[in-house]
């Protein structure tokens, strides 16, 4: 009985350990080979650096402090689309359609078409 217990504690909490790191294993897969992704539409929790049209998502808060480019991707906007400076220096979940073909100014890996943003928790 105990040992049924104990196999099923450690098959939750091993649950839990890839639910929680799916999005982080999502984001480094895109960033090894966006080629894959190309025109598939994804959705990645990341670290938003936002100011005016420029939005780039870094995979953690340390790749933003450091501007790691290898560690983030490109979000393009609609022109004259929504504002969204209040999700700068947060955590966000990024919804949008892979270009592997396009790295913004900073020449990202890729670049994701934005099509929907919302606040996310970090990841753990």
């Amino acid at each position: 009985m105990i040992f049924r217990t104990l196999i099923k504690c450690i098959l939750a909490l091993l649950a839990l350990s890839l639910v929680a790191n799916s999005s982080d294993s999502e984001f480094r897969r895109l960033l090894g080979n966006p080629r894959v992704y190309n025109n598939k539409r994804v959705s990645l929790v990341g670290f938003a650096h936002v100011d005016g049209e420029s939005f780039v998502l870094f995979e953690n808060e340390r790749a933003a402090s450091k501007l790691a480019d290898s560690q983030a991707v490109s979000v393009a906007q609609r022109l004259n689309g929504p504002n969204y400076d209040h999700f700068n220096k947060h955590w966000v979940k990024v919804t949008g359609v892979v270009d592997a073909y396009s790295h913004g100014l900073w020449n990202f890996p890729c670049e994701i078409l934005l099509e929907r943003v919302e606040p996310a928790q970090k990841p753990r």
